[in-house]
Parts: structure tokens; C-alpha cells; sequence
């Protein structure tokens, strides 16, 4: 290895992962008991950071749950980036 190729060893990543809590919501199925409540599962997103800069992998769906997730992205004090597909030839 020369210091050339030192000068360009990648960062190390880090993964991090943002849970939503999970959401009731109204059923017309009648409730027998406790843990009966309709709710769907909580949400997930992964955030992969180098050194500087972040690239988020999938997001969540509604304006509160997007708006958690940004101000976490933002207490991480990367910049997320984003990735650029190919585009066919």
C-alpha cells in the first residue's frame, strides 16, 4: 500500500436504524379482550453515515412520522446525500 492509496481509504460506516411507533386505527371487528386494539406495525428506516455524509434507506409514510425522521437525520450532523441510478442506454 502506498500513501497514495491511504490518502483514499474509505470511512467506516455506521448503520443506524429510526422505529416509528406503531398507529391504531378503527375497525369495524369486535374487540374480545386486552392487546385486541387495531394497530398496524411500527416502521422502519436505516440510515447508512460515513464521516460526513449520510444515505437514507427507505422512509417512513405519513407527515408526523417523516417529520420524526428528519429531525433525527438532523441530530445525526451528516448531510444526506442521495444515490443516482444509471440511466439505461
Amino acid at each position: 500500500m502506498t500513501s497514495d492509496d491511504t490518502a483514499h481509504t474509505p470511512a467506516d460506516l455506521a448503520i443506524e436504524v429510526y422505529t416509528a411507533p406503531g398507529r391504531s386505527f378503527t375497525s369495524a371487528a369486535t374487540l374480545e379482550g386486552p392487546g385486541d386494539l387495531p394497530a398496524w406495525s411500527p416502521s422502519s428506516a436505516t440510515l447508512i453515515c460515513g464521516d460526513h455524509d449520510a444515505v437514507l434507506v427507505d422512509t417512513l409514510i405519513t407527515y408526523d412520522q417523516v417529520d420524526a425522521l428528519a429531525d433525527w437525520i438532523e441530530m445525526k450532523g451528516r448531510g444526506l446525500s442521495r444515490l443516482r441510478h444509471p440511466r439505461p442506454r
